[in-house]
């Protein structure tokens, strides 16, 4: 259960974004200008250093495996609905 000031909440909606970002620039569609955006950001954004940080992981892991293609964008969804599930 969500408690007040545990920092769950805060952490799933940071790490919602950033697996948004990561879908977007692996599955968007390719040269659209939301891929685009997203591929830049996850290849060279200092706010996606902060984002990660603030979703509770390492963002220039979560890069450095981008880069590498080593991403799959199947586990983030199942990731994702876990850490929501969790917060609830």
């Amino acid at each position: 259960m969500l408690c007040p000031g545990n920092g769950q909440g805060e952490r799933s909606l940071w790490a919602a974004v950033l697996t948004t970002a990561i879908s977007d620039a692996i599955r968007g569609r390719p040269g659209s200008l939301d891929q685009m955006a997203a591929d830049r950001w996850l290849r060279s954004g200092t706010d996606m250093l902060e984002v990660a940080s603030l979703a509770g992981v390492d963002g220039r892991t979560v890069r450095a495996r981008y880069l590498a293609g080593m991403i799959n964008p199947d586990l983030l969804h199942t990731t994702r609905r876990a850490s929501m599930e969790a917060a609830e």
